[in-house]
């Protein structure tokens, strides 16, 4: 899964939650220059004792995600509230697949546009996983002359498109959204492509918004021990 990229582009001051605690609590002049306070408050708002999540939602963050498989599109449209997202056009991604399709089978090549599943890359199966890898090569070669002899356009051959095909999406999501994305997510029963992924979006996030997550963090990563 090395060609699975996360990069957060942007984020959200949690000063943005601190304000929504703080006009709660009619306390809004003590929300600058109070940072021990308002984290205090902040982790106390988040507890299991008085859940006040609401406030974390006027935090947003933008991901690139990158090498993903199609398959992976049907799990993130899962989560709705609080998520948008762009993907990778299928139509752009087959014209630079078949610009650049090398004449002769390449297994390098094919791995760059197709996800593998951790269970072709076990040694004992490395005839099958070359096997796997020649039978897209010749997938693509298939819809690159159904492209050219027959004119089938881009929109129609994405319909032939194997759900192993790396897209790439841009994500815009909220604190709220991503606790909920992280405590299904991150369990060890989850299916372990998203769970990578969830992983590296974690790992991506300042320092001092794991207070937001530390909960779930300590609840699904215990378990997965």
């Amino acid at each position: 899964m090395d060609k699975i990229k996360v990069e957060l582009l942007s984020y959200d001051d949690i000063k943005w939650a601190y304000y929504g605690l703080r006009i709660c609590t009619d306390t809004l002049d003590k929300v600058e220059n109070n940072e021990q306070s308002n984290r205090k408050l902040l982790e106390h708002a988040l507890s299991d004792e008085v859940p006040h999540y609401s406030v974390i939602k006027h935090i947003h963050y933008k991901f690139l995600i990158s090498g993903i498989p199609r398959s992976l599109l049907q799990e993130i449209a899962r989560h709705q509230v609080g998520v948008s997202i762009n993907v990778l056009s299928t139509r752009w991604a087959l014209h630079k697949a078949f610009k650049n399709l090398p004449d002769v089978f390449d297994p390098v090549y094919i791995e760059s546009y197709y996800f593998i599943s951790k269970e072709l890359k076990d040694p004992e199966n490395e005839k099958l996983y070359m096997e796997w890898l020649k039978a897209r090569y010749d997938e693509l070669k298939l819809m690159k002359k159904l492209r050219e002899e027959k004119h089938f356009s881009n929109d129609k051959l994405k319909n032939f498109v194997n759900e192993n095909f790396r897209t790439k999406v841009f994500m815009d999501i909220s604190a709220l959204a991503l606790r909920n994305l992280f405590n299904q997510r991150l369990y060890k029963d989850a299916w372990y492509v998203f769970r990578h992924v969830a992983m590296l979006m974690l790992n991506s996030l300042p320092v001092d918004h794991m207070i937001i997550y530390q909960d779930i963090i300590e609840k699904r990563l215990e378990v997965n021990k």
